[in-house]
């Protein structure tokens, strides 16, 4: 079932349509116009979410300023502080156009859906009314429980923990929006499942803006819970010691226990492996050791 809560409720509003696309511009102009066609066109949603996965029925409520209805495309138009919920999810946007018909809709405006932790920003949203998975255009995610910040030109929502990004960048670094990421990932293609790995195509290693790395391929982790394995490489650069490159390895060692052991390799004075232990006792005792040790390159 659908239930609709609105301020005023208008039959029919074709005029209201046009007149909401113009408060819209340049390329999400084009590109919503573009969407509202394939969600009026019964064979657009397998297309934009796959025929696998049209066999939700989760209800979902939608509030709006007001919500039109168009009998005659069977289309429903809502606007101004628009909020979608489903059960673990919600979508807001200051427009939303979805049909009955093919099950399928658009947001613009201030787009936000928020899943869990998951909270993904758009200026245009493609979606399927029942499962909210769909298609991001200029995409933000922030993946909270995992620590990382993804953007993507376009972005895919597969399933409830998984998308696919074209032309996106991936980082653990919450900086000031004006200021350059210390490092990021930048990659052609990437396919994401939070709380599990990520595996990137066409990939570049940047730090402070600059490329410094090329990758064909690259698959990194992009947990929500502890686990064993490598982490991502550390880059620095000093005046004393050089280039510095790392190459972490984190060990859960017990429930209440992390170890990482941390092989360096400054190339100015030679080999520092470390080792940084992190300890939980009861709900106030806490610590950590750590030990390091420099092999300096002999000069013969």
């Amino acid at each position: 079932f659908v239930s609709v809560v609105v301020a005023r409720v208008a039959v029919p509003a074709e005029r209201g349509v046009v007149r909401l696309f113009r408060l819209a511009h340049g390329k999400r102009l084009g590109v919503a116009v573009l969407l509202l066609a394939m969600v009026l066109s019964t064979s657009a949603r397998a297309a934009l979410v796959g025929a696998d996965d049209r066999d939700s029925d989760e209800p979902f409520d939608i509030t709006a300023d007001t919500v039109e209805f168009e009998s005659e495309r069977d289309l429903y138009i809502a606007r101004g502080n628009v909020v979608i919920t489903q059960p673990g999810r919600t979508l807001t946007a200051e427009w939303v156009a979805f049909s009955s018909v093919t099950r399928q809709g658009v947001a613009t405006g201030n787009v936000i859906l928020t899943e869990a932790e998951d909270i993904l920003y758009s200026d245009v949203l493609s979606f399927e009314i029942d499962t909210l998975k769909g298609i991001v255009i200029d995409g933000f995610l922030d993946a909270r429980a995992s620590g990382f910040e993804m953007t993507g030109e376009t972005i895919h929502k597969t399933g409830d923990e998984t998308y696919t990004f074209e032309d996106g960048t991936f980082t653990t670094c919450r900086c000031p929006e004006e200021g350059r990421n210390p490092w990021e990932i930048r990659a052609k293609r990437t396919d994401v499942e939070v709380g599990g790995y990520a595996t990137t195509r066409n990939t570049s290693f940047h730090i402070l803006g600059f490329p410094i790395i090329w990758l064909p391929w690259m698959r990194y982790p992009v947990k929500t819970e502890r686990e064993t394995g490598f982490l991502l490489p550390e880059f620095s650069l000093s005046g004393r010691s050089g280039a510095r490159i790392g190459l972490p390895f984190f060990w859960a060692a017990r429930p209440n226990v992390n170890v990482t052991v941390t092989p360096t390799y400054l190339f100015e004075r030679g080999f520092k492996p470390s080792v940084d232990i992190e300890y939980v006792f009861g709900e106030r005792s806490y610590g950590n050791l750590y030990g390091t040790i420099l092999l300096s390159l002999i000069h013969i």
